[in-house]
């Protein structure tokens, strides 16, 4: 099997004034059967993804179509964000893997109904405040501490 950077069998010499034609041509080649062979690998998942799409765009409204893009709180109820989320892992655009951390977030974030609000932002933001003034006032306490305590020792001193 003869590859990109052979150069012929060793039975006919190249002429001196050809050597870097012969370089650069053997690294262009190069190149391009690289980039040939990526190609083909391409078409495969590109092929896939149709499939995946063509099977997606069959489906009908069904009980199992509802169970498939139900999270993990079955309510028999897809709103729209719940169809996009599953039907992009669905079609492997995104994996499973990608949404968890999201919701977990969103979980964090959202108050006892579920929501995200910014009358909640701003009650979090107001307890952040009022923890750092909270934080500083024990902390210049303690300066205050300190300083008394230095001038305790000085007079102690005289």
């Amino acid at each position: 099997v003869q590859t990109t950077t052979t150069i012929g069998y060793g039975d006919v010499t190249t002429p001196f004034e050809l050597r870097w034609f012969e370089t650069v041509y053997l690294m262009v080649s190069t190149y391009f059967v690289g980039k040939t062979i990526q190609s083909l690998a391409n078409l495969q998942e590109e092929i896939e993804d149709v499939k995946n799409m063509t099977v997606w765009k069959q489906r009908e409204l069904s009980k199992g179509l509802i169970e498939e893009l139900q999270p993990e709180e079955h309510d028999d109820i897809v709103d729209q964000y719940e169809f996009v989320m599953a039907s992009l892992v669905t079609l492997k655009k995104i994996s499973s893997d990608d949404v968890r951390p999201i919701m977990n977030k969103y979980r964090e974030l959202a108050n006892e109904e579920g929501v995200i609000s910014v009358r909640e932002a701003r009650a979090r933001a107001t307890k952040a405040d009022l923890m750092d003034v909270a934080r500083q006032s024990v902390s210049h306490r303690n300066v205050l501490e300190r300083i008394a305590s230095a001038g305790k020792k000085l007079s102690d001193l005289e």
